[in-house]
């Protein structure tokens, strides 16, 4: 059987847990729902950053002009997407030509 010590122990790393999690609980504007993040939003920003310029200097002369029709198509579908996101804020997008690999992703900040 374990000792008062331990109990009391285990009581409060459990309750600092809950609270930890409780504390970090958000809603989100978009959908409504709730969701874990313990993530600031400058560092959030910050990490968004990074990954912006590190995509940026991978993909140099790989990245479509904004007249190209593949570019002006994914502008459309957002113009679309955005409004009922809950994200709100200034969108920019680039397009990659990759011929072998459709895909899209969004970086935060």
């Amino acid at each position: 059987m374990p000792t008062i010590p331990v109990v009391r122990s285990v009581v409060v790393f459990g309750g600092g847990i809950t609270l930890w999690i409780g504390s970090n609980i958000e809603k989100v504007p978009g959908s409504g729902r709730y969701r874990f993040n313990c993530v600031s939003e400058e560092y959030e920003a910050q990490l968004g950053r990074m990954g912006y310029q590190q995509v940026m200097r991978q993909f140099r002369g790989e990245i479509l002009s904004p007249r190209d029709p593949r570019h002006q198509m994914v502008g459309r579908v957002l113009t679309r997407l955005l409004p009922n996101s809950g994200l709100n804020g200034d969108w920019e997008y680039h397009v990659i030509d990759e011929p072998n690999q459709i895909n899209a992703f969004v970086l935060p900040g």
